[in-house]
């Protein structure tokens, strides 16, 4: 009984003995290693194109940038302990002004624990020093949180 689908005929048949020829042995080896070279340099391919940073920014992204910039350079630094560099910058001179021993003791101090902070600590444990030659030689009275 006659078949109306065609016979797809192999690609590469064999010989008569069911053995490739050296051509069609040659033909196929050659598509197998393009074939792991393409499957092989597929993933590599898409990982560069996901690595590829997006061309510019979000406007967005610049909005939250510009926000930020404003926080910093409108906000206290006295008021954020995260800003101990320039709080250091700005107790100094806070404490040259200081106009009674306690006013000082209080802006010394926290001029020594924000150099502390701001990874100074030579210039820390020398305001320490310095704290504790003011304290003995004013007989400042120290309350117990002081000590």
């Amino acid at each position: 009984m006659p078949t109306d689908t065609p016979q797809r005929p192999e690609a590469h048949p064999p010989e008569s003995d069911g053995l490739y020829g050296r051509r069609t042995f040659v033909q196929l080896s050659l598509q197998g290693a393009l074939t792991l070279a393409l499957g092989a340099a597929m993933p590599v391919r898409l990982a560069a194109a996901a690595a590829t940073p997006p061309k510019g920014h979000a406007e967005s992204t610049r909005q939250m940038a510009a926000l930020l910039r404003k926080i910093v350079r409108e906000s206290d630094p006295l008021l954020n302990p995260y800003r101990c560099s320039e709080q250091v910058a700005l107790l100094r001179p806070l404490v040259a002004q200081a106009k009674t021993m306690q006013e000082a003791f209080n802006l010394r101090t926290r001029l020594a624990e924000q150099l502390l902070d701001a990874a100074m600590p030579e210039e820390a444990l020398a305001e320490y020093e310095g704290i504790e030659k003011m304290v003995s030689e004013n007989s400042l009275p120290l309350g117990e949180n002081e000590r």
